[in-house]
């Protein structure tokens, strides 16, 4: 629980951006707090399952860099990641792997590093406003609500819920009737036969999307594959799935 009740920056959302929004702030000097609803950071990629982090390149210049790139040095450096990587499937520049656990730690460490103070298992409940400027923020966390007052305040929740409550226009959907994008599946693999993965894709090219077949020489030990078959028992040491994506991690 904060102690003060005024902030210079408040950022809602601990996904990557409100991390990396949060970080910024603190280290431009600004008091900043981040709220957080789960008991802790990284958003999607840690709490659903969403990788590998795609793109920081433009071709095979890194147009990405700074505060995100400091955060995957800092994975790396605890073998959380193998860092930038080929895409072999050709729909990225590239895809970074990462450990979700090592994520975790790794943000929370670059947070406290930076001055953030960070408010897990809260969730914003009400705003208050003056003439169109957001004046306060009424926050439900495990002790109760909490008002707090902030100078400027980021919206980093993912769906807007900072704006939406603010009043804000927004838009959900496509115009023509509102439908949004459908999730994809994924699935995580360890322990996977990476020699016998490689020839059944040499040998059954139909079934997965892979652009060009020597790209899989070309990658470390981590493999990042769709697959776009039938569920088959034809061949039962492979399973293929029809769109869905699996992430394959071996380690030679």
């Amino acid at each position: 629980m904060p102690q003060k009740k005024k902030w210079d920056v408040i950022v809602l959302g601990g996904g990557v951006s409100g991390c990396m929004a949060a970080f910024a702030a603190a280290k431009q000097g600004a008091t900043t707090l981040l709220v957080e609803q789960y008991g802790f950071l990284g958003g999607s990629l840690t709490n659903a399952g969403v990788g590998p982090m795609m793109t920081f390149h433009a071709g095979k210049r890194q147009v990405v860099t700074g505060l995100p790139q400091e955060l995957i040095e800092r994975l790396c450096a605890k073998q959380g990641s193998t860092g930038h990587i080929e895409d072999t499937t050709g729909y990225a520049s590239s895809v970074t792997p990462f450990d979700a656990e090592v994520l975790k730690l790794v943000l929370d460490e670059m947070a406290q590093d930076c001055g953030v103070d960070v408010l897990y298992h809260t969730t914003l409940v009400g705003v208050r406003k003056q003439a169109n400027n957001i004046q306060t923020i009424t926050l439900q966390t495990k002790s109760g609500l909490l008002e707090l007052e902030g100078t400027v305040f980021v919206d980093a929740s993912g769906d807007g819920a900072l704006s939406f409550t603010a009043g804000a226009d927004v838009r959900q959907g496509r115009d023509a009737d509102g439908l949004c994008q459908p999730m994809t599946t994924n699935m995580k693999v360890s322990g996977v036969d990476i020699e016998t993965l490689k020839a059944e894709i040499r040998n059954n090219q139909e079934n997965f999307n892979l652009r060009d077949l020597s790209s899989m020489d070309r990658a470390p030990g981590f493999r990042w594959q769709v697959f776009t078959g039938s569920l088959t028992k034809q061949r039962p040491k492979v399973c293929c799935t029809r769109s869905a994506r699996m992430f394959c991690c071996s380690k030679r």
